[in-house]
Parts: C-alpha cells; structure tokens; sequence
C-alpha cells in the first residue's frame, strides 16, 4: 500500500542520491517497469554494468548485487520515499517523491 507523500525532497537529497551510480540505476529500471523486485533488480544492474561481461554476470554477482540492494540501496531509497521497498513481499515500487528525483535524472541522462 503506498504511503502518503513525504514533505517534497531538498535539493541536495536529491544530488546526494543521484551522484551514486547505484542509486541512478535503480530509478532508470524503475521508471521502465515501475515494479520490480531486488533480484530482478539485481540481474538487470549485473547485465548492464560495463565492467562486467555479459557471460561474467553470473548467479554470484547478481546475488552480491540483491544482498547491497536489499541492505543498503533500498532502505536508503525508501528512506527518502523516492522508492517503496516492501521487504514481505519482496517488491520494489516507485515512491511517493519519485516526481522530484525525476527531472534531474532526465537531466543527467542528457547529458
């Protein structure tokens, strides 16, 4: 069930969150499939990371990838109610203040 919105994200919230590559990576995923889970997460973040061959991104590297997710990256996401990551069910959503990250991530997707 979503939350209700947050107090809107501070500017620097926002490029604290959006200089970790990490961090950018989840948000692309998400506003492509606006729910997902943190293997699944894992598995595209471990497909696309360029230091990485495609037939190296194993089963072990897209686990290492979940375990950082599921305890660091997401909690801080949800901290800031930019991503809703439901632990029970194993789901990650866009969150209530997703809107204010969004136009400096096309910004510096642009770029």
């Amino acid at each position: 069930m979503a939350r209700p919105r947050q107090t809107a994200l501070e500017t620097e919230p926002v490029y604290t969150l959006l200089t970790d590559e990490t961090h950018r990576a989840v948000l692309e995923t998400l506003r492509a499939v606006e729910s997902t889970s943190p293997d699944e997460l894992g598995r595209r973040l471990a497909a696309s990371d360029r230091s990485l061959e495609v037939s190296a991104a194993g089963s072990a590297d897209r686990r290492a990838i979940a375990v950082e997710l599921i305890h660091y990256y997401l909690p801080k996401l949800d901290d800031h109610g930019v991503v809703e990551y439901d632990r029970s069910d194993a789901t990650v959503t866009i969150g209530s203040n997703f809107d204010d990250l969004e136009p400096f991530l096309d910004g510096m997707v642009s770029s």
